[in-house]
């Protein structure tokens, strides 16, 4: 299943080594678009903040293709830094493109799909690329959804904003998923 755009509530160290797994987004450590034939591919990558558990390390971050401000606020450079060149992969401390709000990421981001219409646009979201259990997929991949039998619809996720423009993500952190059913 492939996505035009795959939205990552946070990502770390704790994470990956590289802050999102390279074969669930489907970049290499050297950021390369798309490189494994067998893994679904993912055109763009928004990644809305830092895990707590990730101290500022931002290794892969250059990873990303949009960010928000409060993740590149959180990035301890120094740290990133250092990790990026032991690693022997600096371009996975670049800054991407980064915006205020989670709004504004996705209104400059998604046009970028090569779409006519918005409403074309494939979208996935996840918690981050370690917890795949539950994931949100755009409306018009339910017949693909719905062809496979490893995957199952619950629902639909609302898109709501808070009052600061942000998603409100409906992924609960894994501690607080033990025993929901």
């Amino acid at each position: 299943m492939d996505l035009d755009l795959l939205v990552v509530d946070e990502m770390g160290k704790n994470i990956s080594g590289m802050g999102m797994d390279t074969k669930i987004i489907n970049r290499t450590h050297r950021g390369e678009y798309n490189p494994f034939p067998d893994e679904p591919r993912v055109e763009r990558i928004f990644a809305r903040n830092l895990s707590d558990l990730t101290y500022g390390n931002a290794l892969g971050v250059g990873g990303a293709d949009v960010v928000t401000d409060r993740l590149v606020q959180g990035i301890d450079a120094h740290n990133t830094w250092i990790n990026a060149l032991t690693a022997s992969n600096p371009s996975g401390a670049h800054t991407p493109i980064h915006f205020p709000t989670d709004r504004e990421c996705l209104e400059h981001i998604l046009p970028t799909a090569g779409r006519l219409e918005l409403s074309q646009v494939t979208v996935g979201w996840i918690r981050n690329t370690l917890e795949l259990a539950r994931l949100g997929l755009s409306a018009n991949l339910r017949a693909e959804i719905a062809r496979n039998p490893l995957l199952q619809i619950e629902g639909e996720i609302p898109i709501d904003f808070d009052s600061s423009h942000n998603l409100v993500s409906p992924f609960l952190p894994v501690e607080e998923t033990a025993g929901v059913q």
